[in-house]
Order: C-alpha cells, then sequence, then structure tokens
C-alpha cells in the first residue's frame, strides 16, 4: 500500500486487528504471518506500485471504494480466507478493503 510516509505504514502493522487478519489470510495454505515473525515496512518497488494502482482503480470501477478513498490495500499474493475457506482469494480481498476505509 503507498503511503506518504513510513510512520503511517508502521501504525497500520502494529493494529491488532490488521495482525489478527494476517494470521486469518492464507496464501498457499499458509497464514500471511505466524503471530511472531516482524512485519517489515518498506516502500512498493515500481512493479508492486503498479499493481496497486491498477487494484484500486478496478476497486473504484466496481464501487467498492468511492474515489476519495485513501485507505486501499492490495495483496500481491493470491488469498484465501481461513474463516470460511474461500478458494477464491476475492471475498478475502474484498472484506479486508471493505475494513480498511480509513486513511493510512
Amino acid at each position: 500500500m503507498p503511503t506518504n510516509n513510513g510512520s503511517d505504514a508502521e501504525r497500520l502493522v502494529r493494529d491488532r486487528v490488521f495482525r489478527d487478519d494476517f494470521m486469518v489470510l492464507a496464501t498457499g495454505g499458509l497464514p500471511l504471518w505466524d503471530g511472531v515473525t516482524d512485519i517489515e515496512v518498506r516502500l512498493a518497488r515500481p512493479d508492486e506500485e503498479v499493481k496497486w494502482r491498477a487494484s484500486r482503480a478496478k476497486a473504484i470501477r466496481q464501487d467498492n471504494i468511492e474515489e476519495n478513498d485513501v485507505g486501499w490495500i492490495a495483496f500481491l499474493v493470491a488469498l484465501t480466507d481461513r474463516r470460511n475457506d474461500d478458494q477464491s482469494g476475492r471475498e478475502a480481498h474484498r472484506s479486508m478493503a471493505a475494513r480498511r476505509r480509513v486513511p493510512i
């Protein structure tokens, strides 16, 4: 998620709800986060930023978010939600986005 400064991203990854989501969402059958390992915040590479912008633009076109919403999170891996055994990854992505409609 592109941010204007690292402190916004650092604050987000310390958020308990955000971290809980990381333990429920999975890729390749494994949770995104083990609950122990440090989460590293870094600037997005140019190719990652392109993917983020494309994902955000699609969400705006599909009325998932408003154009002025800045709190959009895009995962660069296929996701499943282990709470409901969603295998498509799409629902996990949408539910995360819907919960994150705050500036980051």
